[in-house]
């Protein structure tokens, strides 16, 4: 097994679920490199027929106002990924 293959299989064998999140902002160059890289993944035909939505600042707030009313967050079952930062 060559480094990048070990290096790989490392990420794979590390990686979790995360729902609980700080409202720390995320450096925005950081941001465009994982947007970038999640473009870069397989598709079908290696069309690349995929879109990403970031939404950040404000817009995480409308989204959550829209989707998960307040009279329904006590009951939410993960709050942690309220305050991600990015969605």
């Amino acid at each position: 097994m060559d480094f990048a293959e070990a290096a790989f299989y490392d990420v794979l064998r590390r990686r979790r679920m995360v729902r609980n999140y700080t409202a720390d902002p995320i450096d925005p160059d950081v941001l465009d490199r994982v947007v970038a890289a999640g473009l870069r993944g397989p598709s079908a035909g290696n069309t690349q027929g995929a879109d990403l939505l970031v939404l950040t600042g404000d817009a995480v707030a409308r989204y959550w106002s829209t989707t998960l009313p307040s009279q329904r967050r006590a009951e939410f079952p993960w709050p942690g990924l309220l305050r991600a930062p990015v969605l």
